[in-house]
């Protein structure tokens, strides 16, 4: 792929990384029962929770 990504692509190309990071990380978090969007809400919980489960 070219480094030089035209203005036009940038949208597609960043949803496709982000599409291919969320599938590399549910992968590696299978064992653990957990998911990419699971993770993400564990995150948020603990940084913002202030007393919410």
């Amino acid at each position: 792929m070219d480094p030089q990504i035209p203005r036009d692509q940038f949208p597609f190309t960043s949803v496709r990384l982000a599409r291919r990071w969320r599938k590399l990380l549910d992968e590696r978090l299978k064992d653990l029962g957990a998911t990419q969007a699971r993770w993400f809400t564990m995150v948020c919980l603990q940084r913002d929770g202030g007393g919410l489960t």
